[in-house]
């Protein structure tokens, strides 16, 4: 139970660090930060499991 909620924990925080990814991607002129924005997007993304 206990680890349960430490895989929880774990998992809004990578929510969390994706969505403010998302934001700063999303506010982002030039295209090559965009790039690499994505990429760390897409790790998280599949740590995830989303």
């Amino acid at each position: 139970m206990k680890e349960q909620m430490e895989l929880i924990k774990i998992i809004k925080a990578k929510e969390r660090a994706y969505n403010k990814l998302k934001a700063k991607r999303d506010k982002e002129k030039q295209f090559n930060k965009k790039v690499k924005i994505n990429e760390e997007l897409h790790k998280l993304k599949v740590e995830i499991g989303v």
